[in-house]
């Protein structure tokens, strides 16, 4: 009987096991022929553009190039026609853009992200020695963004129509409305120029000329993560409160509640021991976009605000010099990190969920 049971059970977990593999194996196929039309359409984008990396050679050359007899116009150095054709060889920016745009896919495909327009250095390499600044800014962002959305939000639904609410409601869609350059500008003003205190620092991520410990390093990291990561979780907020809000009022109103109040229970008691729990199923939907959102999106304009090195900056220094590889490099990676961590979301709904069940709902 035992060993009945257990062959039973072995069956149900590799039959289990291959739809998870089935699903998996569904899903990056689906993604390829996307991530190709998004590089299909970026591409056409960027052709459009005025300007080449050939341009921004010629932009940026300096002085010394009237030693080698260039003529010199109103001051501006004025480059040949023939240098201006072997950059453009040299880039291969004289092929077909058809033959680019596939020579570009099939690189890709090994992971092969070319090198750099701008500096020459390996596409690659750059992007993940400057991604895990921007990964951890958004990841602590995004853990400290649930820390206060899900209080807020279950208050919100628990004191429903009260001054908590109002107020608070209040606040969020004002934060909501408000650009992050300007949440960023006003923290800086209130906590890094003096005006109220002077407590923060205003751009970098380590200070400068100190010998400190290593737990001395990981405060001095988290302290001028401050403003940075409090500038994105403020300007994202308002959503994940109104979600958590809204599951937590959908429950109240199901007839389970109702029923436990008839049975005498009261009403503190069911929200902490059933509505709570029940309420954050409906978030573990959102929380996929919102973590590639917090980690790919939200980062970009609040590196550049606070100076700090990560892909922002790299990607706003690509686009300047028009580095078409350094472009599609950071789109490439920041498309496979996007659909890992919806493709995570969606098996921990999975596993969380027993309604869900790889990709459709059980009745």
């Amino acid at each position: 009987m035992g060993l009945c049971v257990k062959s039973l059970f072995m069956r149900q977990w590799a039959n289990w096991f291959q739809t998870l593999l089935a699903y998996i194996l569904k899903r990056l196929l689906l993604f390829i022929p996307t991530l190709a039309i998004i590089f299909l359409v970026n591409f056409a984008v960027l052709e459009w553009l005025p300007g080449s990396p050939a341009n921004y050679v010629q932009s940026v050359l300096d002085e010394s190039c009237l030693d080698e007899g260039l003529p010199e116009v109103t001051g501006q150095i004025v480059v040949p026609e023939e240098l201006l054709k072997e950059l453009e060889t040299y880039y291969g920016l004289n092929q077909p853009r058809i033959s680019r745009f596939m020579t570009m896919l099939k690189k890709y495909f090994f992971f092969d992200l070319g090198k750099s327009y701008r500096t020459g250095e390996s596409v690659r390499e750059v992007i993940f020695a400057s991604l895990p600044v921007t990964l951890f800014v958004g990841l602590f962002s995004f853990l400290f963004l649930y820390m206060l959305a899900a209080p807020i939000g279950l208050l919100q639904a628990y004191w429903r129509g009260g001054g908590w609410d109002y107020l608070s409601n209040a606040v969020l869609l004002t934060l909501y409305a408000t650009p992050v350059i300007l949440v960023a500008m006003a923290l800086l003003l209130c906590f890094s120029t003096g005006y109220i205190v002077n407590y923060f620092p205003s751009s970098g991520l380590t200070s400068l000329g100190k010998s400190l410990t290593w737990w001395g390093q990981i405060k001095d990291y988290v302290w001028h993560l401050c403003l940075p990561v409090c500038t994105i979780v403020l300007s994202a907020l308002a959503r994940p409160v109104y979600l958590m809000r809204q599951a937590a009022i959908a429950e109240m109103e199901k007839t389970y509640v109702y029923s436990a109040m008839t049975r005498g229970l009261s009403k503190s008691y069911i929200f902490i021991h059933h509505i709570l729990r029940n309420s954050f199923i409906p978030i573990l939907g959102y929380m996929p976009s919102q973590l590639s959102n917090m980690m790919l999106e939200r980062p970009f304009f609040v590196e550049i605000i606070f100076s700090f090195g990560g892909i922002g900056s790299l990607t706003l220094q690509a686009f300047e010099a028009r580095d078409y590889t350094m472009i599609f490099g950071i789109l490439y990676v920041f498309s496979l990190i996007r659909v890992g961590i919806q493709l995570l979301g969606d098996l921990i709904a999975v596993a969380v969920d027993p309604r869900v069940h790889f990709g459709k709902v059980r009745r």
